[in-house]
């Protein structure tokens, strides 16, 4: 248990305050002195008057009279640089003008230039090709022709656009042409066909000539086959005549081969006439056939275009 607490010593009293002392009486102040007069305004003057703003012209010169008996001087006209562009500047005006001018008539004669696809294959011939008469395809333009379309292409406004000429179709007329070249030299190459082997068949002296000759013409229908594959205008003419006359002179340039090694049996063997029993001459005779009925059909569309444009017109057994 805690300790008890004491209590508490008791505070002294507090001393009395001393009184307050009085305030002094205040002093009277002094009287104001009066003010003085005020001055009396000045009159006042009115405001100028001002006078509203008016324009004035420009001051007009005195007039000259007229002396009697004199005419009036003529008035002169402008000064040379009062205004007017100098010399230099008008000529080289001129120039750039001239100059574009020019540009302008260059670029419509280059763009009214024809410019047509020349094919220079069309223009050979064989050595051995006939004459045959034909009809002439029209002749091209003339260089004086051609001036004068250039010169009315010039004549045109700037301003006018000229349209590309339209691309040429293939002509069958030259087709047909280039095609009869052909022919000339296959009919050329059948010919000596044709001696050789009545030669080989009837024992001949030349049967060593007789083999080099069915080389020589498998060589040439492979230069033929060449050719036809790329005739100039070749799409004008029927795609049917073109492949009966190329599986012709396919099969013709098989069988040539077969018949060149005929012809050397019957020469290192000894002839036998008409000797069918050879394995060569055997083997000569399917791509023959075959050959023979290419060309019946060829010749049969052939003759016809031929007729058309004047060329001339073969059996099957001459190509």
């Amino acid at each position: 248990m805690p300790p008890a607490v004491p209590p508490a010593a008791p505070l002294p009293a507090a001393a009395p305050l001393p009184a307050a002392a009085p305030l002094p009486a205040a002093a009277p102040l002094p009287a104001a002195a009066p003010l003085p007069a005020a001055a009396p305004l000045p009159a006042q003057t009115p405001p100028p008057r001002v006078r509203p703003f008016q324009q004035e012209g420009p001051p007009v010169p005195p007039q000259r009279q007229a002396q009697p008996g004199r005419p009036p001087r003529p008035r002169r006209g402008p000064r040379r640089g009062d205004g007017a562009p100098p010399l230099w500047a008008i000529v080289t005006g001129a120039i750039l003008i001239v100059g574009i001018c020019a540009a302008v008539v260059t670029i419509i004669v280059i763009n009214t230039s024809p410019t047509s696809h020349v094919n220079l294959s069309s223009n050979t011939r064989s050595p051995s090709a006939p004459q045959a008469s034909a009809p002439q395809a029209p002749a091209s333009q003339s260089p004086a022709a051609q001036q004068q379309s250039n010169a009315a292409g010039a004549n045109l406004p700037s301003g006018t656009s000229i349209s590309p000429s339209a691309p040429q179709t293939p002509s069958e007329q030259a087709a047909a042409q280039n095609l009869a070249n052909l022919l000339t030299q296959s009919a050329t190459d059948r010919s000596a066909i044709s001696s050789a082997v009545s030669d080989v068949n009837g024992c001949g002296s030349n049967l060593a000539g007789d083999a080099s000759t069915f080389r020589q013409a498998a060589s040439s229908r492979q230069r033929l086959l060449g050719k036809l594959a790329q005739l100039p205008d070749g799409s004008a003419l029927p795609a049917q005549l073109i492949q009966d006359l190329t599986g012709a002179w396919r099969s013709s340039q098989q069988a040539d081969r077969d018949f060149a090694a005929w012809a050397n049996d019957e020469n290192s063997r000894g002839c036998t006439p008409n000797d069918s029993s050879d394995a060569n001459f055997q083997a000569a005779t399917a791509p023959d056939n075959q050959a023979t009925a290419d060309k019946k059909a060829f010749v049969s569309q052939w003759n016809a275009i031929a007729g058309q444009y004047g060329l001339p017109a073969y059996q099957w057994d001459r190509i």
